[in-house]
């Protein structure tokens, strides 16, 4: 029987930092991996499937140290040191806010450790602006903000697992360039929505520049004339 790629994978993991501030990770193969899907009618079962492993898994370790501790959100972790031999050679990109919620944790060129604080997933099950125009190439392609070509099927060159038209897809070309400098999924996912992100907060809190999201294409271009007096 065929399958389809490119494939996102989840499996559950925590990330505990000991007191001498190193980080360990902690996962279990009996609380198995969930397949991310494109169609929306599966996407709030995955996140629930995901949410229940995690679940399950801290409270495991709860149970195997005999205490509980808080969750930390994703704005208190640290981040990751930046581990040996680790560059754009291997196509993971140091986000530009210093701050590392991503990790290479094993060889494979396609699996990280990712850090979402006390989410369960870096996908929200929506975006925040679900009707938004950008989310579709051709409304892009139109108003002159089109990001490269239309995506119409999961990619791994461009990286873009969600295609034009879904919710969880941008394809407006001043989303895409700044990104590129502050993106912390851009390792396997390039064209994602923002307002979809776990991250959204942390990649954008130092942005000024305004936004096209929600926006009309009009009102877009006012806003940046405005931003440049």
């Amino acid at each position: 029987m065929g399958d389809t790629y490119p494939q996102i994978l989840i499996y559950p993991a925590i990330v505990i930092e000991r007191s001498d501030k190193k980080f360990l990770r902690v996962g279990d193969k009996n609380y198995g991996k969930s397949y991310l899907s494109t169609n929306p009618e599966f996407l709030n079962i995955h996140l629930s499937d995901i949410k229940k492993s995690a679940d399950n898994l801290l409270s495991s370790i709860f149970t195997e140290l005999g205490e509980e501790f808080p969750i930390a959100s994703i704005t208190e972790f640290p981040g990751f040191p930046p581990p040996p031999m680790l560059g754009e050679q291997q196509g993971l990109r140091a986000a530009p806010a210093q701050i590392k919620y991503i990790y290479r944790w094993s060889t494979s060129p396609g699996e990280f450790l990712l850090v979402t604080g006390d989410s369960s997933h870096f996908l929200q099950e929506h975006s925040a602006i679900v009707d938004c125009l950008w989310h579709d190439w051709s409304n892009c392609h139109s108003a002159g903000f089109p990001a490269g070509a239309r995506i119409a099927a999961s990619s791994t060159e461009p990286r873009s697992f969600f295609t034009s038209g879904a919710e969880h897809h941008c394809a407006h070309s001043t989303i895409h360039n700044r990104r590129a400098e502050r993106c912390h999924i851009e390792s396997f996912e390039t064209y994602f929505c923002c307002k979809a992100c776990s991250f959204n907060e942390v990649c954008w809190q130092q942005n000024t520049a305004p936004m096209p999201c929600g926006m009309s294409a009009d009102v877009y271009r006012e806003a940046q004339v405005g931003d440049t007096n």
